[in-house]
């Protein structure tokens, strides 16, 4: 027999799981802090990053170069490559990244994004 205050933990999760932002409060004592801190920058033409003696550099296709994006869309591409990159390595740490465009650290800190480009990169 469910108990009432199973069944209010459970409705507690069900209401609060969909406005999760994937940002917890509570430190998890299970995870570590990498070795190195991964590193990324963007400008109009490319995108380039490091990590743990590692780099990657990358020229934009001219599918996004031509678009003309603001550099705060090139600087989350950049940041969702050295995920692409390195991504399996970070798997069960905590990750402290590195960028210098306040507007997409904003994005990453809050997981909100007004720009649609940007909310469909954190799909």
């Amino acid at each position: 027999r469910l108990t009432s205050d199973f069944r209010k933990d459970v409705r507690w999760w069900r209401t609060f799981l969909p406005e999760f932002n994937g940002i917890s409060l509570i430190k998890d004592s299970a995870r570590r802090v990498l070795p190195d801190t991964p590193t990324t920058d963007a400008c109009l033409t490319g995108c380039g990053g490091t990590f743990n003696h590692q780099y990657f550099h990358a020229v934009f296709p001219p599918m996004i170069a031509q678009q003309n994006h603001p550099i705060h869309r090139l600087e989350m591409l950049a940041i969702i490559v050295a995920c692409k990159a390195w991504g399996e390595e970070w798997s069960g740490h905590t990750v402290h990244l590195a960028c210098d465009n306040s507007p997409t650290v904003q994005v990453i800190l809050t997981g909100r994004s007004t720009d649609t480009f940007r909310r469909a990169s954190e799909s």
